[in-house]
């Protein structure tokens, strides 16, 4: 009955839409097939932190609702408030019996969404049992343990200092505090070892008979996302909630360092192996506002909930759509276009494509054969100008919509092009560019200039000749803001710094945009400063201003605070990755590109 339904829907959407039907037709299909047949998204599952309670989540949960519309929620309502410094064993148990429950009646798989202390509550509860979770998102969770001085600890132990604390929490009685049970002191590494009777346990540290069981369970996982940024002030060091944490001397050794995942003791290695780690490192935020900030739900939380969880009928209602659409040559993807980088051609977006089409069959791809090698040095003028008009031709094409990723220089390119016409761009990825401009002596540079230092650069690059050149049409020397001004034909142009008739038109065209995804790190050693990949620049003084700060976003010169004002700026800061390699590292594409191409 329910796939007549459907079918009726297929007569009704083929006759109304002769042109342009693909698009309206796989989305009132599918959304048939979960109006008839139940809701499509997985159930969600909180857990609250240290001294809270199930009510925290309450505003939480509801914009999941909002956005997931039926999606089915739950907040454990268990060792509330004070009850919550019990020790963790015991809460594991009591929570387990509540989730193993609701998994029962829940056998299409949830995710869980778990806060502070409520991450390592339900990575015990994950290691324990045979779960169904298929996405663990761990917010702002102590994984590695917790070493420093902050108000819970004196809360707890108000007149030790934090390199006391180890002689309360390793002993019974204080192994009886759930603080203590993660207690992670590096200056007595053997009293850990020998007290811990949680952490040590599920880190699989110490003999336990039950040491592969909880790797058996814990790569039951299909992903784990973890969150966590520098400004949380609560987890401390706050690299623990990506697994991070001190050697004895208190720096820090990152998680692919730490022996757990060198040793695969619990299975933190199996899973990054099959591409199911996810790390974000997001800064801005304080630990009691990871659940409270919208944009942290939007960009960093939301699109991982988007795996469905099927019943037979769902599926066989789906199997049924994606026949009728194959008959009606449907796509269900948005087409996506490449621009490479300076001193690279259209072959450098040849692996992402490969990509996407594996994970999306039938995405179009399309990657810019234009100002291919040293003819990308020409001005960014020009290149703007023919690069506009195989993307209005592309996208005239698809009048659905398309999706652009566009890598280093060539991340300036597609913000002109994005400024300079009326598009129907969705999401724009923007893969290590310097949107901010560039400042940095690099090998890469070395190569235009020789012989000039980078606080003479501006000497050749501000002058009719240096804006011939690409690279002179985006150097931003924070020393020299005077002449940047009066000499820059791109970058202050499409930042409208300087006077422009266009100015209007600029920012009308940005923000047609849905979304800006910005990629970069720390470790790009091209991008000078790397925070220009996220709008961030030098001072006079080259002090860091970020995005937020600076003046092109607190004016919204062009746009970017419109955009983010209505969700759709999204920044991911990814430590570890090279200039060349962000468009081949498979980690960054299945992490911080796949998930944004609708």
């Amino acid at each position: 009955m329910q796939l007549w339904k459907v079918s009726t829907l297929i007569n009704k959407v083929s006759m109304d839409n002769k042109t342009s039907m693909a698009p309206r037709l796989t989305f009132v299909l599918l959304s048939a097939c979960m109006i008839y047949t139940g809701n499509g998204y997985k159930p969600v599952v909180y857990m609250h932190g240290i001294f809270g309670s199930y009510k925290e989540s309450a505003g939480f949960l509801k914009w999941i609702e909002e956005e997931h519309s039926s999606t089915e929620t739950l907040s454990i309502d268990a060792y509330n408030n004070a009850d919550s410094a019990v020790n963790l064993m015991q809460q594991i148990q009591d929570i387990a019996q509540i989730l193993q429950a609701y998994m029962n009646s829940h056998p299409g798989g949830i995710n869980l969404i778990c806060y502070s202390q409520g991450g390592l509550i339900c990575r015990g509860v994950l290691e324990h049992i045979q779960h169904n979770v298929d996405t663990f998102i761990s917010l702002s969770s102590p994984q590695a343990g917790q070493f420093g001085d902050t108000q819970y600890l004196k809360y707890l132990f108000p007149h030790l200092l934090r390199d006391q604390v180890y002689r309360i929490a390793y002993s019974e009685e204080g192994q009886n505090i759930s603080v203590s049970n993660y207690w992670n002191d590096p200056h007595h590494q053997d009293l850990y070892l020998k007290y811990s009777k949680y952490l040590a346990v599920l880190n699989n540290e110490t003999f336990s008979p039950d040491s592969q069981k909880f790797k058996n369970n814990f790569t039951l996982l299909k992903r784990l996302v973890m969150l966590g940024g520098p400004d949380d002030g609560v987890i401390t060091p706050w690299q623990s909630s990506h697994f991070g944490f001190y050697d004895k001397d208190l720096n820090i050794v990152e998680m692919k360092n730490q022996p757990w995942y060198t040793n695969d003791w619990f299975g933190l290695r199996t899973l990054d192996s099959r591409g199911g780690l996810v790390t974000k490192v997001i800064p801005g935020v304080q630990h009691n506002y990871w659940i409270r900030n919208h944009t942290v739900f939007m960009d960093h939380i939301l699109p991982y909930l988007n795996w469905f969880s099927m019943s037979w009928l769902q599926i066989s209602c789906t199997i049924f759509v994606l026949v009728v659409c194959r008959v009606h040559t449907c796509s269900g993807y948005k087409p996506v276009i490449f621009m490479h980088g300076i001193l690279a051609d259209s072959d450098e977006g040849n692996q992402l494509l490969d990509w996407i089409a594996k994970d999306h069959p039938g995405t179009i791809g399309l990657t810019i054969d234009a100002f291919n090698r040293q003819e990308s040095i020409v001005n960014m003028t020009a290149q703007v100008n023919e690069v506009s008009s195989i993307m209005q031709d592309f996208m005239t094409k698809h009048p659905e919509g398309v999706n652009l990723i566009c890598f280093s220089q060539g991340g300036l390119v597609c913000r002109g092009v994005i400024e300079q016409v009326a598009h129907n761009v969705n999401t724009f990825i923007s893969l290590s560019c310097p949107q901010a401009g560039q400042f940095g002596d690099t090998n890469f540079l070395k190569n235009f200039f020789p012989t000039y230092l980078r606080d003479n650069l501006y000497k050749a690059l501000y002058t009719e000749t240096g804006q011939k050149i690409s690279v002179g049409n985006y150097w931003n020397d924070p020393r020299q803001q005077d002449l940047y001004l009066q000499w820059s034909q791109y970058l202050a142009v499409v930042n409208n710094q300087s006077v422009n008739p266009n100015s209007q038109k600029f920012k009308t065209n940005f923000t047609r945009l849905k979304r800006l995804v910005m990629i970069g790190g720390p470790d790009d050693g091209v991008i000078t400063p790397w925070q220009s990949s996220h709008f961030g620049f030098y001072d006079s003084n080259l002090n860091m201003v970020e995005m937020k700060d600076q003046p092109w976003y607190q004016k919204d010169s062009f746009g970017l605070k419109t955009l983010d004002s209505r969700g759709g700026l999204v920044t991911h800061v990814v430590p570890g990755v090279m200039h060349i390699h962000w468009h081949s590292n498979i980690t960054v594409y299945k992490n911080y590109i796949l998930p944004y191409l609708d």
